[in-house]
């Protein structure tokens, strides 16, 4: 069940054949396909209001909340967003980085670092430099891995 990847219309079409040849995506792709993913499909008319449908699932937390739609999307904060969509509680040091990350009392990166492990624990993405930046193909199968993950998890019927 690929509902994300499916194209509900020839804006979804055109959105992800040019995704797929990006080298670099932008947070704003990012922000795309994760309210398509956690909204079933659905798209927003804009980057502000998927944003805000984002922090309201508490998906986009500290330095995520600044980021434009043209920043650079960087693989530590895919993971970030990833293992939060997907509510995945990690090991004790990914449990820590988060709940300390979220108070403020840590370095937003060192959570990136454990939820880059542990996406790569979970065979949701490649182990590689959390700083590096996210290929548009790389971005979708991310997408494509978290929604078999949700269905393989009884996430999802």
């Amino acid at each position: 069940c690929l509902l994300v990847l499916v194209p509900a219309s020839s804006a979804d079409t055109s959105f992800l054949r040019a995704l797929v040849d990006k080298p670099s995506t932008t947070f704003g792709d990012a922000v795309y396909m994760l309210v398509r993913f956690l909204g079933n499909g659905q798209a927003y008319p804009d980057f502000a209001a998927g944003k805000s449908f984002l922090e309201g699932k508490s998906v986009l937390a500290g330095s995520l909340r600044q980021k434009s739609e043209q920043d650079s999307l960087r693989r530590g904060e895919l993971a970030e967003m990833a293992v939060t969509a997907l509510e995945v509680r990690g090991g004790v040091a990914m449990r820590m980085a988060y709940a300390m990350g979220r108070e403020g009392r840590l370095a937003q990166g060192v959570f990136r670092r454990y939820a880059l492990k542990e996406m790569v624990f979970l065979q949701l993405m490649v182990n590689g430099d959390r700083h590096a930046d996210v290929a548009g193909q790389e971005l979708i199968s991310v997408i494509s891995r978290m929604e078999n993950y949700q269905e393989e998890q009884g996430m999802i019927s």
